[in-house]
């Protein structure tokens, strides 16, 4: 609820009210034209009540002008990945649906936009339609609560999602990834890249942790190879969780840290070379990698008219599915620096799956498996025959 309050400034004739504007976060003043507190109070008691119930010309407000109004109320605070997404979301809405205003947002436009989503050019996963209706729903729960709507669309999500986004990169598959950067980045700028690409394998790091990653610089994401064991110092910002951590490191990943001279362990760890022999933003080297998976054909899953090559987040479950046969599902938990338990447990399902297929394999002899595959291929043989008379 808003609330004005009365004030007199020193030199001042009138009184003055002052609010907080919930679509901008921002302080507002107007004057009473009252030099008497009493008449001073009874203006702001009526300007109260007009702000706590508005007419209805703030649902006539033009959606740019309610976009610019969301982002100045919550940008401020959040993380340039969560700017990004939400402005994503955004993009996407005003291609698919081009709203005039935030009211014409209803259930069937809300419909409109899953389907134009599903719809684009190299297909998207249930997984993205999922995380920009999310996204919406969030913006437009923002209108209702600052009066732009009078009431929030219903949100069909897509149904539960079973099963992995896509697999883990294995170590055969990482070496081709390896042997193909030179092709594709040019011999110049490889090695810079192939730094990044094995960082990303030994640490379990997302990419744009990776990339904000320091030697000495605690601000962001530090290295701490000084103690008994190597950590990793994460500022709350910098982090996904948005909490200070202090992180237990992989130890292959400090020992490839440590096959830094001691002279170079200076600035960020990771600086892949872009175009122009500076360090590129953390979108491009996505796409980049990206790249990488592709030209090594390492496809990690198919959709129907799609096919998802290895990217950053696959060598990352690599590392997941590493070390998820070696410690508990707690310690995996916070080497990963998931916020969820459930997370963590996922690795662990498709560890078990392997295990068990093994502990299968295991169980029955391989010539009782030979003998199965030959007696199979006989009654196969003896049933196309019998067909045939």
């Amino acid at each position: 609820m808003i609330r004005v309050r009365v004030f007199l400034r020193s030199g001042r004739k009138f009184y003055e009210c002052q609010w907080e504007d919930p679509a901008t976060g921002l302080k507002k003043t107007r004057s009473t034209k009252s030099t008497r507190l009493r008449d001073a109070e009874r203006f702001a008691a009526r300007l109260e009540q007009d702000l706590n119930n508005p007419s209805d010309d703030i649902e006539h407000v033009r959606w740019d002008i309610f976009r610019q109004a969301y982002e100045a109320s919550e940008y401020p605070g959040k993380s340039i990945k969560t700017q990004r997404t939400t402005a994503a979301t955004f993009n996407l809405v005003e291609k698919a649906l081009s709203p005039a205003r935030p009211t014409v947002i209803d259930t069937r436009k809300v419909a409109k936009l899953a389907h134009s989503i599903r719809a684009r050019k190299r297909g998207n996963s249930e997984f993205t339609v999922k995380r920009h209706l999310i996204e919406l729903r969030k913006i437009l729960r923002w209108a209702l609560r600052n009066h732009y709507i009078q009431h929030l669309p219903n949100f069909e999500m897509p149904k539960k999602l079973k099963g992995a986004k896509s697999r883990a990169v294995t170590s055969e598959e990482f070496d081709r990834i390896l042997k193909v950067i030179p092709d594709v980045i040019g011999e110049d700028r490889a090695a810079s890249w192939e730094f990044l690409i094995t960082g990303l394998w030994w640490s379990g790091l997302r990419v744009d942790e990776a990339m904000s990653l320091h030697w000495t610089d605690p601000s962001n994401l530090m290295v701490d190879l000084s103690g008994k064991y190597p950590m990793f110092q994460i500022q709350a910002h910098a982090e996904k969780g948005r909490k200070f951590r202090l992180l237990p490191m992989a130890p292959e990943f400090a020992g490839f840290l440590e096959s830094v001279p001691r002279k170079k362990r200076r600035g960020l760890v990771f600086r892949p070379q872009g175009r122009h022999g500076t360090v590129p933003l953390t979108d491009w080297v996505s796409k980049t990698i990206s790249k990488f998976g592709r030209a090594a054909r390492v496809q990690v899953s198919q959709r129907e008219g799609s096919e998802k090559w290895a990217s950053a987040h696959d060598l990352r479950r690599a590392f997941g599915i590493r070390w998820s046969s070696r410690v508990d599902a707690k310690t995996l938990m916070e080497m990963m620096r998931h916020e969820s338990i459930v997370t963590t447990q996922q690795f662990y399902l498709l560890q078990q799956a392997e295990l068990t297929a093994a502990r299968i394999a295991e169980a029955m002899p391989q010539d009782e498996v030979a003998g199965f595959a030959n007696t199979s291929t006989n009654t196969s043989d003896s049933l196309r025959k019998a067909k045939t008379k």
